[in-house]
């Protein structure tokens, strides 16, 4: 009868922390972000000359090189609410929202909008590591994205396991594919922003899950990986 008491608690506290991470919650972060890109894009056309205009979207704020070493850091994150033309917003919003409203919902709205930043942040400097192109949108905060949901399902493999293995690595390899195939695509902030978010998921760890020690280590882990990046980009 003790066993099976202790066994119902257990139970119900793997239910009660199931119903909290896994209940469907308004992504409002996701649909801020998402309307931001919307606003630069007309913004783009009203005082510029448009989104597929190189020098528009410097004057917008995006990645170049030569600006960033120039003392411009703010284009690491501006960059990212930028897009070329209206194909690649459309599929950048549209991956945006379902995975962004989804992780939103499992992390919470301050874990999920930091490690968005902190993707964008590691995948522009990634991009501008190997390139001095102008550059532009959200594909490397998206790919952090899924790092951040490799780490989440990994933790949570007990409810998600198949989904791991059917759809998150797949989908994450299939992108990484894509990405070294199809000309123009910038694949070094997609590896950048990818291994961004999962190190940035370490640092603000996960509800229920991540111990104080986890998410110093992940902390440490980030620090050095931007350092890191800092290093290959201003000094190398």
């Amino acid at each position: 009868m003790k066993l099976t008491e202790d066994i119902n608690k257990k139970n119900e506290k793997d239910n009660s922390i199931a119903s909290d991470i896994f209940k469907k919650k308004i992504p409002y972060i996701t649909l801020g972000i998402i309307l931001i890109n919307f606003v630069m894009f007309l913004l783009t056309y009203v005082f510029g000359k448009g989104s597929e205009d190189a020098y528009t979207l410097v004057q917008f704020g995006a990645l170049y090189k030569p600006l960033v070493l120039n003392g411009d850091f703010y284009r690491l994150i501006t960059c990212a609410f930028l897009h070329i033309g209206v194909v690649h917003l459309l599929v950048n919003s549209y991956s945006l929202y379902i995975i962004g409203s989804q992780l939103e919902s499992f992390l919470g709205r301050f874990r999920f909008f930091f490690v968005y930043i902190m993707s964008a942040i590691c995948g522009s400097l990634m991009s501008i590591a190997f390139s001095s192109n102008v550059s532009a949108g959200a594909s490397g905060a998206i790919f952090g994205l899924l790092g951040s949901l490799l780490y989440f399902g990994y933790n949570y493999r007990v409810f998600l396991g198949n989904v791991m293995k059917s759809q998150i690595i797949p989908l994450i390899i299939l992108n990484m594919a894509l990405g070294f195939i199809v000309p123009g695509v910038d694949s070094a902030a997609h590896v950048g922003g990818l291994i961004g978010g999962f190190l940035a998921t370490i640092s603000v760890g996960l509800k229920h899950k991540s111990s104080k020690f986890e998410m110093i280590n992940g902390c440490i882990s980030l620090i050095i990986y931007v350092v890191f990046l800092c290093y290959i980009v201003f000094f190398r």
